[in-house]
């Protein structure tokens, strides 16, 4: 796959996560937490609403770097982007385990699928080598 289509699909999921962050937080702060209510959840959907535009910000920054041409350039910020979602893939599970947090199925699987499809991506870019 190419690399430009490979970073489009990296900053498409954080963009869909911060457009459900900011349309149903309520939602998604009660399948995390299914308790919350009152307080606790103004706090939730306060803290969705702040976290949606960190996430935005970042589909951003992945989608102003497709353009690189240089394939090393093109290698790093796969490798960066394999490292950032294979990192939100672990989060997500531990948050499952260590706080008995919800298993949320749609974003390990998106998460997973974008940090093994921007790995094999890279694998399959020649690293150019130049000498000073």
């Amino acid at each position: 796959m190419k690399t430009k289509l490979v970073l489009s699909i990296c900053a498409a999921v954080p963009a869909i996560v911060a457009t459900a962050f900011v349309s149903i937080p309520e939602l998604l702060t009660l399948a995390a937490f299914p308790e919350a209510q009152g307080y606790a959840l103004e706090i939730g959907v306060t803290l969705r609403y702040a976290l949606a535009s960190v996430v935005f910000m970042v589909a951003i920054v992945i989608f102003s770097v497709r353009n690189i041409e240089a394939i090393n350039d093109q290698r790093a910020v796969l490798m960066g982007c394999t490292i950032a979602f294979a990192f939100m893939f672990t989060t997500i599970i531990a948050l499952s385990v260590f706080r008995g947090i919800p298993l949320q199925v749609p974003p390990i699987i998106a998460t997973a699928f974008v940090a093994v499809l921007c790995l094999r991506t890279r694998s399959k870019l020649e690293p150019t080598f130049s000498v000073l």
